[in-house]
């Protein structure tokens, strides 16, 4: 096909118009995800060992048929610090019925212990139990998640056709390139050649 090199550089053009930019997060969002450890990603370094138990006694140990009430504030918070190897200063305590974003799917009702260092723990209400460790790192990592699945509401669907058309569109590219640069190094060498 003698038109083959302008035909495979006008689509190579237009196909890295429509999805250069996605091909950059893609491989920015995975350098990102490299350079994150991923137990400081999820808070693993900042847990002590051993879980706190604060509502259970000695003679009265905690399962899952055990009936409690609520933890108050003040027992959220001891807990919260308890579960922290070094807790920094405590900021707030809200116990939420409705799960903000960085605790999607996450169960409830739980209480939100805030801390200083923008360190965030998700405790159930009646076992003391950390749910979820959100940290700065786990912040970052999971905005260049949203980037490199393109869900950019619910963070969890890698699955989606936006996802599937844009990986379809990168393929397309690639080859298109590829294309192009083996019709340029076959007409050179026969040029060469001649």
């Amino acid at each position: 096909m003698k038109n083959f090199p302008a035909f495979a550089r006008r689509w190579h053009r237009r196909l890295s118009v429509v999805i250069g930019i996605q091909l950059l997060l893609w491989t920015l969002s995975g350098l990102i995800f490299a350079l994150l450890p991923i137990e400081e990603v999820r808070g693993e370094h900042l847990m002590a060992k051993d879980e706190p138990q604060l509502r259970a006694s000695a003679t009265d140990p905690i399962d899952d048929s055990t009936e409690l009430p609520p933890m108050t504030e003040e027992q959220a918070v001891a807990a919260a610090k308890l579960a922290l190897i070094n807790p920094p200063e405590f900021l707030s305590a809200d116990l939420i019925q409705t799960a903000p974003n960085e605790y999607r799917s996450g169960k409830l009702p739980a209480w939100k212990i805030d801390f200083a260092d923008a360190t965030t723990l998700y405790l159930d209400p009646q076992t003391a139990k950390v749910h979820a460790v959100r940290t700065t790192k786990w912040r970052i990592f999971d905005f260049f998640w949203m980037l490199h699945i393109m869900d950019y509401d619910e963070r969890d669907d890698f699955n989606s056709p936006l996802l599937i058309i844009a990986a379809a569109f990168g393929v397309l590219t690639s080859i298109s390139g590829l294309a192009l640069a083996f019709a340029i190094y076959r007409r050179r060498f026969r040029s060469r050649t001649q």
